[in-house]
């Protein structure tokens, strides 16, 4: 606020009216909001929104090419889908008996939505478009930290910890996918039970996902449970530890030779009032000497700037842009219902969701191979990737490098490996969408799509 501005209200307002209205702001908020560099610190410290964020930042981290924003894109539409399908549930009951009207309840929901209730069609649109969204850009952000490096030391364990996200996130999508117990639903979940039952002790797993021996009304309620539940609380608690390993491993991953020009100008990341009495610019209290490293120790005093108020108000206007994005295709794209489940009239070609379209293309060509070994490689592989650098390093004494840098040369191997697995999926999920028809049979785009039956 200006000093003239000040100026004004310290005249039109009375000075006890000031104070009271001071006195109750301090019950809420613990801080001023000053330019002072103790205030800025008292905002993190304070605010319990906030304080999952550290006080000061690497200027680095600030860069929109540091990290894309796809972890906090991720993040946002994980919101947006607690928030929506919180409401969805006040209209939706997970049953497949026949109605009155004679459609299964679950079903009829899914009309009712769409007839009957007040911006039904949208929220259901947010929800369906937002569990999409949030699929790719799990993938996406997951390729944006392989392809940096940022999953290196000390980072390891957080990355394994996004890796299994990134499973739940498909599963939780997958088992949210099922509830508008449309043709659509039925024969893409019966699709990829059947893929899972090609896995050693696949048929168990299926039989516990199910309740039957084939999708039914237990596999319904199954399904509801473990999206309106069990996979919300358990990413809720991982989504916890993943942010608070990114604090206590050091911040985001930056090279270690950055120069002025790589950073956000200092004077973009504002002022900071000096509020000492004694006019210094820092204070220390020695509570205990120890010895050892930590991965903060060493980082450039020169280089940290105060996470209140640039990251934040970035992190603010991201979160707009993304609800404002979700909002504007629902908007326009209304999510698709076909015809009640039927399983006497199956789908040709009955296939599975985009993102497990690809491993469908696979186990047409080997079964076993297609849907187990490769995928288990990939995932694998995936997973233990920074641990085989470890031991590369440990036994070949050498220090891998290129950490925060997009594309390392230090890096070309775990790079073109990534990028070759990378484009294989993506020709496999083209291929499954794009120019698979009924049997399966090979056809041209134009043809597939004039048939529907895309997902």
């Amino acid at each position: 606020m200006g000093i003239d501005a000040k100026k004004m209200i310290n005249k039109l307002v009375p000075e006890k009216v000031r104070e009271l209205t001071d006195v109750v702001l301090k019950t809420i908020f613990r801080h001023d909001f000053n330019n002072t560099s103790l205030t800025k610190s008292k905002i993190m410290f304070s605010n319990f929104l906030l304080h999952i964020q550290p006080v000061k930042v690497h200027k680095h981290s600030l860069k929109f090419r540091t990290t894309l924003g796809l972890g906090l894109i991720a993040f946002y539409l994980f919101l947006i889908l607690v928030v929506s399908g919180l409401l969805l549930m006040f209209h939706y009951v997970p049953s497949d008996a026949i109605g009155p009207d004679g459609f299964p309840v679950a079903y009829q929901r899914m009309l009712n939505l769409r007839s009957n209730i007040f911006w039904g069609t949208f929220l259901r649109n947010m929800h369906r478009w937002s569990a999409h969204a949030m699929v790719l850009a799990v993938w996406l952000h997951m390729l944006r930290v392989f392809f940096t490096g940022s999953y290196s030391r000390p980072r390891e364990f957080n990355w394994i910890v996004g890796c299994i996200l990134g499973l739940l996130t498909i599963f939780m999508s997958y088992t949210g996918y099922l509830l508008p117990w449309d043709q659509l639903a039925y024969w893409g979940v019966k699709v990829g039970t059947e893929i899972a039952r090609i896995a050693p002790g696949g048929a168990i797993i299926r039989q516990i996902l199910l309740g039957d021996s084939d999708v039914g009304s237990e596999a319904l309620l199954r399904f509801y449970v473990l999206h309106v539940a069990v996979l919300p609380m358990i990413m809720t608690g991982l989504i916890g530890l993943h942010f608070w390993r990114i604090r206590k491993d050091g911040g985001l991953a930056h090279p270690e030779d950055l120069t002025e020009e790589d950073l956000i100008p200092t004077e973009e990341c504002g002022s900071v009032k000096n509020a000492s009495a004694f006019n210094s610019t820092r204070s220390y209290k020695l509570v205990e000497v120890v010895t050892g490293s930590a991965p903060k120790v060493d980082e450039p005093v020169d280089q940290m700037v105060f996470a209140w108020p640039k990251l934040i108000v970035r992190e603010v206007v991201l979160f707009m842009l993304v609800l404002a994005a979700i909002a504007t295709v629902s908007v326009w794209f209304d999510a698709p219902l076909e015809g009640p489940a039927n399983p006497a009239m199956p789908e040709n070609p009955a296939k599975a969701p985009w993102y497990f379209i690809g491993l469908q293309e696979l186990t047409s060509y080997n079964g076993f191979v297609g849907g187990v070994v490769i995928p288990g490689i990939i995932v694998m592989l995936a997973m233990i990737v920074p641990y085989v650098e470890i031991v590369f390093g440990v036994f070949m004494g050498k220090k891998i490098r290129g950490s925060g840098v997009w594309f390392s040369r230090y890096r070309w191997p775990q790079n073109l490996v990534c990028i070759s697995v990378t484009l294989f999926m993506l020709c496999l999920i083209i291929i499954g969408s794009l120019f698979r028809g009924p049997n399966w049979d090979f056809m041209m785009p134009w043809e597939v799509l004039s048939r529907g039956g895309g997902h």
